[in-house]
């Protein structure tokens, strides 16, 4: 008996050895996992600080004008909205596309005389393409793809190797010169038949090549940030958000910055083509009022 118990303990010992010997280097391969998976950049702090001066042109006071202007987006790919506030009180709308805006009700404003307003946004920026979290809300407006485009993006996608997406990327930059702001959105297909465009009509192009090959896209307007700073109307830019992989990641086709570092991009305005004769940073509601972004 006492030899067939110790045969029995034997036999236990033969088959444990193997499985303490599993668990060890599957513990391992664990570790070397996780060590070689990059540890995501933590979020960044970002104070953002605009102005705008209101002035009444005429030699008599002005009373129930009203002002609007665009927020920095409540939440993004890259952004958390943390705090608003403004030197006057304005109320706070969005839109469907999750668009923020700006409502102040004006003062009276004498003879050539003037308003100012300051507003300071707090962000909590992401630099890298983690926010797995983030869904942009359903955009039933944007436009279809224009046969050019589908066709142009089915050309790109079927030739090369890589991800498709960089390859339109690619074929933007390679393909249309940046001709300067021009003051009015042209669009999409202006940038592709005259082989030239601005900021936005270069997002533009990007953006719907890439839901041509359905790739969900969208183009964004906003300020490029590497630290906190007052915010000045010449540097309002346009890029695009494209999601890829299970992630979110800009492409700055002007610029010709393919996934840079997603902490520099405030987003304050979802684009659409054809939106140039709408305003897209602020406006005015006044007889003879006007206003300047400083």
């Amino acid at each position: 008996m006492a030899f067939l118990i110790r045969r029995i303990f034997a036999s236990r010992k033969r088959l444990l050895f193997p499985i303490i010997l599993l668990l060890l280097a599957g513990g391992a391969l664990g570790l070397l996992f996780l060590k070689s998976r990059p540890t995501p950049s933590p979020p960044v702090e970002r104070t953002l600080q605009y102005r705008f001066v209101i002035n009444n042109l005429t030699n008599r006071s002005v009373s129930g004008a009203t002002f609007s202007a665009f927020a920095p987006l409540a939440a993004g790919p890259f952004q958390n909205r943390q705090e608003l506030t403004s030197s006057l009180p304005f109320t706070l709308g969005t839109d469907p596309r999750g668009n923020s805006f700006l409502h102040f009700q004006l003062p009276p404003l004498a003879p050539f005389g003037q308003k100012e307003i300051r507003v300071t946004a707090r962000l909590l920026m992401f630099p890298d393409p983690g926010r797995t979290d983030f869904r942009p809300p359903p955009n039933p407006s944007l436009p279809p793809v224009a046969p050019e485009i589908a066709a142009l993006a089915q050309q790109v996608a079927a030739r090369g190797e890589g991800d498709v997406t960089k390859r339109l990327f690619d074929w933007v930059t390679a393909n249309i010169r940046y001709g300067g702001a021009s003051g009015r959105d042209r669009g999409a297909l202006h940038a592709l038949k005259s082989g030239e465009g601005d900021c936005t009509d270069m997002a533009l192009l990007f953006s719907a090549l890439c839901r041509a090959q359905g790739i969900p896209s969208r183009t964004v307007g906003g300020f490029v940030c590497e630290r906190n700073t007052n915010l000045s109307a010449a540097s309002y830019h346009n890029w695009a958000e494209f999601f890829r992989h299970g992630r979110w990641w800009i492409a700055d086709p002007s610029q010709k910055r393919f996934q840079p570092d997603g902490a520099a991009y405030v987003a304050f305005h979802i684009e659409e083509e054809g939106e140039g004769a709408r305003y897209q940073r602020f406006k005015i509601e006044g007889d003879q009022l006007r206003a300047r972004m400083q």
